[in-house]
């Protein structure tokens, strides 16, 4: 898949660890305007508040944090699935989407 194929997809990120982190603000550059959900199953600390240059980073975000963090994989095109998440977790409905 090329890169300009996801403007158009609803995009998620599966773990947001350092790699998530990287992937988030690769994304954010490209399509500052598309919402990009975010799963972790740990709590995310977003500093409040945020310096102004990156308020706007935040803005179109949204979370899926806690145990239930895997219930939102369903509703995404694309999942972008951090290294530190095992495979064996996810539904196999999902596999086809990563």
């Amino acid at each position: 898949m090329k890169i300009n194929e996801l403007k158009n997809k609803k995009v998620l990120i599966l773990g947001f660890g350092r790699e998530g982190k990287d992937n988030f603000e690769f994304l954010r550059k490209l399509f500052p305007k598309k919402v990009i959900g975010i799963a972790d199953q740990n709590k995310i600390q977003i500093p409040k508040p945020l310096p102004r240059r990156q308020a706007g980073k935040f803005q179109k975000v949204k979370l899926y944090l806690g145990k239930d963090y895997l219930e939102a994989l369903e509703n995404y095109d694309i999942i972008i699935k951090s290294p530190g998440v095992p495979f064996k977790i996810l539904p196999e409905s999902v596999l086809k989407k990563i």
